[in-house]
């Protein structure tokens, strides 16, 4: 299996409508962050991009594809390998206080992948 990189990035009050955009149908060739109007981020040297208007981002390395097939879907199991907060946003004890951060809306993620290899 080819390793795969995927992204989760935070959905914020200031792009939620572009967000939402992303889950349209774009043909391969078509850039869904040109598409909608945010801009890819890449950083640390990971294979996929973040989206940069999100303030919390997760990097995750797919570790494995399992077929469900009772509603013909397939659950993703990854990795988190890269993680950036805020500061102010992370306990001591590893809690992720995202009502601190301004004008965030519920917990909604933008998903962004890589294949290598």
């Amino acid at each position: 299996m080819a390793t795969v990189f995927y992204t989760l990035n935070h959905i914020n009050e200031d792009i939620y409508k572009k967000a939402h955009q992303t889950s349209g149908r774009y043909d391969a060739n078509v850039s869904e962050f040109e598409a909608v109007g945010l801009t890819p981020e890449f950083k640390s040297d990971f294979q996929a991009p973040f989206v940069k208007e999100s303030t919390i981002q997760l990097g995750i390395a797919l570790r494995e594809k399992i077929d469900i097939t009772i509603n013909n879907t397939i659950m993703v199991i990854g990795e988190i390998v890269q993680l950036y907060i805020p500061k102010d946003c992370l306990h001591e004890d590893g809690f992720v206080d995202i009502e601190k951060q301004i004008r965030l809306l519920v917990p909604v993620w933008i998903v962004t992948t890589k294949q290598c290899g």
